[in-house]
């Protein structure tokens, strides 16, 4: 009896080691499979980025045709595309498990490819596949919540800083659409960026210049974008909205806005959007005499002159109070005066309009200006 119970136990223990070690071999079956993945894409890294680096380290490619750009172009995609898979993967930029992030970033390979871009070839493609690989490592870290971690990285940033000088120098003229798009979209990143830690605000910011007045190229980008249409629009509105909410505390930022043509764009994209208003209204909207969300929706020139006001009175409320003043007098010298009064009363009969002669000298504190709507009912309507 003995017997027979110990070989029944011996015969269980043997059982229950045997599936843990069944266990334990598929453990390391599934961990070898996922490090013979990482070797693959680190090798497959390794052979894109050696060959990048001949080509924007040769000199003789200088004044040669396209070929090397493509060329270029070719690798870096490859080599962002397997970043980007590694964000899935990894806890942090020193994750062990993360040879071809850290590889990317210790060795500035988009800066490298930004100077080779700016020094030789400048052309479209490559500059719209650099700001294209910029954005979509952003997009690809913020699923994570890593995008703010990876732009504080110097070997970004930096770029980023360098592709919007370029933007600035050129005066947006020779800049491609495409690329101008896919720059607003990257500068929502820095904003979020510099609304969280302010001192980030000097990386962008820059003081020496020849003409001895500060450049600052993020907000002129986001200035030229403010009336798009569409996300391109919105997103440079939202942008906006973040830079200038920290004007209270930046003097610098204060200064440059007040310096700028950040109000007189502001108050004749309020002119372009009036003037695009439908002269005839909706048939429900001329029944009921007012409009509703629906019809806004609808009517995408009222959307426009809505969203227009709305955003100028986010800037009342939020900017510093000179640049709030500012905004108002060129809203009611550039907008007010010249076009939406003569268009409210071209059709009126006994009636006399009676202007104040300064939109800031209507009330002595901001608190009555709730809306940016209000700024039209400050004009006076005097019946004789």
């Amino acid at each position: 009896m003995n017997f027979i119970r110990n070989s029944l136990a011996n015969s269980s223990l043997r059982r229950q080691r045997s599936s843990i070690d069944s266990r334990g071999q598929i453990q390391q079956i599934s961990v070898t499979r996922q490090t013979d993945f990482q070797v693959a894409c680190l090798e497959t890294y390794q052979r894109h980025w050696q060959q990048l680096e001949e080509t924007i380290s040769n000199k003789t490619n200088k004044n040669e045709s396209d070929d090397s750009v493509l060329f270029v172009i070719s690798h870096l995609e490859h080599i962002i595309s397997l970043v980007c898979n590694e964000f899935d993967r990894c806890k942090d930029f020193e994750d062990v498990f993360s040879p071809c992030l850290n590889h990317f970033l210790n060795n500035h390979v988009i800066a490298k490819v930004v100077s080779w871009s700016l020094n030789a070839h400048q052309s479209d493609e490559l500059s719209i596949g650099i700001v294209s690989g910029l954005d979509s490592l952003l997009a690809s870290a913020k699923k994570n919540g890593k995008d703010l971690d990876l732009l504080r990285h110097a070997s970004i940033h930096k770029p980023v800083c360098n592709v919007l000088e370029y933007y600035n120098s050129s005066n947006h003229q020779k800049v491609p659409p495409k690329m101008e798009t896919i720059l607003v979209s990257l500068s929502y990143y820095i904003c979020v960026l510099i609304t969280r830690e302010p001192s980030f605000l000097d990386l962008f910011y820059n003081l020496a210049s020849q003409d001895h007045h500060p450049r600052f190229p993020l907000m002129t980008l986001l200035v030229n974008n403010m009336h798009h249409r569409g996300p391109q629009g919105q997103t440079a509105r939202d942008s906006l909205k973040l830079l200038l909410s920290l004007a209270k505390e930046q003097q610098l930022l204060s200064v440059f806005t007040l310096e700028s043509d950040f109000c007189p764009i502001v108050a004749g994209g309020l002119c372009a959007v009036f003037s695009d208003l439908p002269r005839v209204l909706p048939a429900s909207v001329e029944k009921e005499g007012m409009f509703s969300s629906a019809d806004i929706i609808q009517l995408a020139e009222v959307e426009n002159f809505v969203t227009t006001l709305e955003f100028c009175d986010s800037i009342l409320e939020t900017a510093p109070s000179l640049v709030a003043c500012q905004l108002l007098e060129f809203c009611y010298s550039g907008f007010l005066l010249p076009v939406f009064t003569p268009a409210l009363f071209q059709d009126a009969t006994g009636l006399n309009v009676k202007l104040l002669d300064s939109a800031v000298h209507v009330v002595s504190t901001r608190d009555s200006f709730p809306t940016a709507l209000c700024i039209s009912t400050r004009i006076l309507i005097c019946r004789y």
